[in-house]
């Protein structure tokens, strides 16, 4: 929704770190924009270095990017069956 307002492709790290403060309360919006900072860090770092692989792996993620994206846009059932 953000892209299409600005009319953008991409959103920048500023763009996410401002939602995140707007949705998560005090303490665990500060915490998250921390780690966020870190696994962007480490992913440039690791980036610059012509790391290759995954991009949740370079960024030291504990869950894949795609397993993310689909939780975060649907298609992600909670339902555990045969857990």
């Amino acid at each position: 929704m953000l892209c299409e307002i600005n009319s953008k492709g991409t959103i920048s790290s500023r763009e996410i770190q401002t939602a995140v403060r707007l949705i998560l309360p005090g303490e665990l919006a500060k915490h998250a924009v921390s780690e966020g900072t870190k696994a962007v860090v480490k992913f440039l770092s690791a980036s610059e270095g012509g790391g290759k692989g995954p991009a949740g792996k370079r960024a030291g993620l504990q869950f894949p990017v795609a397993r993310v994206r689909l939780i975060a846009f649907g298609g992600y059932s909670s339902d555990c069956q045969g857990s």
